[in-house]
């Protein structure tokens, strides 16, 4: 296994190599144009320039990358096999969930005797999210009776309260 910093040492090594090669045929380029002037010069230099990137900048960039593009297809197929494996588990187990506080919070307003706003946007939400995960089964006829039980909001009773004493 490569160690993040063995192949970071190793691609600043390359990349410091790549660099003085470059800048030295940089430094070759400027004193070809300076030497030579002429159009002929230059463009062999230039021809030269590449076929140098081509035969030492671009082998040390591959070998500086394979390290890396060898890590992440190992990052992407352990990806892949968690998504095979823990997904379908995990979404079940939220479906259980919220299958579960569902029944509960209906079994709560039953109780009392009303929901709330509260009470209803909550059951709202959870059972979008039920649905959303492939939930079926009894709880779209619990929602029925949810919307059954009577509504109370006490937000509203307390503003009507307050403007009443005034």
């Amino acid at each position: 296994m490569i160690l993040l910093d063995d192949v970071t040492t190793t691609l600043l090594s390359i990349l410091v190599a790549v660099s003085i090669a470059l800048l030295s045929a940089i430094a070759l380029d400027i004193y070809a144009h300076l030497k030579n002037k002429g159009k002929k010069a230059i463009e062999k230099r230039k021809k030269e320039k590449q076929k140098e990137f081509e035969e030492i900048a671009v082998p040390c960039i591959q070998n500086a990358i394979k390290p890396l593009g060898d890590q992440i297809a190992g990052v992407e197929k352990d990806v892949q096999a968690i998504k095979n494996v823990d997904l379908p588990m995990l979404k079940q187990a939220n479906r259980d969930s919220l299958r579960n506080q569902l029944f509960a919070s209906y079994r709560h307003c039953v109780k009392v005797g009303y929901r709330t706003l509260e009470d209803t946007e909550n059951w709202e939400y959870m059972y979008n999210s039920y649905i959303d995960l492939g939930g079926n089964g009894f709880i779209p006829t619990l929602r029925e009776q949810f919307l059954r039980i009577p509504m109370e909001d006490f937000g509203v009773l307390k503003v009507t309260n307050t403007k009443e004493k005034k």
